[in-house]
């Protein structure tokens, strides 16, 4: 039996993911480029100390709403009339992986940030904020794949709206061209910088509160329920 009280609560659980997920990007201010020296990330961390773990810590109860959306997104999905093709546990199984990688980019900064600079050496600190940065890329691989399957199954089975298919397709492809950005360290291609801002989290934010709004205002529990 599924409920749409339940499948509602999905909906404001991704729009609180996307909340917490802003300001956790946003609270330590603008980063070093990913070719900065160990003196520049070392100054950037030490002088955003507590912004800089207060965005590590953002990440778990983060992960907390993302997953109760990620859930019902998925019973949402399997609940449309037809075969069931398979795509809704692709999106499943992509939403796992970046779930778990997003904690990942969190114990990274903890461990960067938890003690001052001076306490780690130059070779350290580049590997930790190599990694930072890195995670920071990959985490759009199965975030396209999670607008990926998210959209096919919506146009395949009539249960997302066309605009919100398109837009999927359209976020999936601009995480997919975001994951090009490892091969640049400076500018606005730089990993992980601007424009991984402006062609992957921002569309893949958009599409998530615009997701969680159809869970609100169109939930298909009701139709199941008996």
């Amino acid at each position: 039996m599924v409920t749409t009280r339940v499948e509602r609560s999905g909906g404001w659980a991704g729009i609180a993911f996307v909340i917490v997920t802003l300001i956790g990007a946003f609270a330590p201010g603008v980063p070093p480029t990913p070719d900065a020296t160990p003196a520049q990330i070392g100054a950037y961390v030490d002088g955003h100390h507590l912004q800089w773990l207060l965005a590590a810590w953002l990440i778990f109860p983060g992960m907390a709403f993302y997953y109760w959306w990620l859930v019902q997104l998925r019973g949402y999905l399997r609940l449309a009339p037809g075969t069931d093709d398979g795509l809704p546990a692709y999106l499943f199984a992509g939403g796992i992986a970046l779930g778990l990688m997003a904690m990942l980019v969190a114990v990274d900064q903890i461990v960067l940030g938890f003690q001052p600079s001076a306490a780690l050496d130059g070779a350290a600190i580049t590997l930790l904020w190599d990694v930072f940065n890195g995670l920071g890329v990959i985490l759009f691989v199965p975030a396209a794949i999670v607008a990926l399957a998210c959209s096919h199954s919506g146009r395949r089975h009539g249960s997302l709206p066309g605009a919100l298919v398109f837009w999927g397709y359209v976020t999936a492809a601009g995480c997919g061209l975001s994951t090009l950005t490892l091969f640049s360290r400076t500018g606005f291609t730089a990993m992980a910088g601007t424009g991984t801002f402006l062609a992957g989290l921002l569309p893949f934010a958009v599409w998530v509160i615009w997701t969680s709004i159809v869970l609100i205002r169109h939930p298909r529990g009701g139709e199941n329920s008996h």
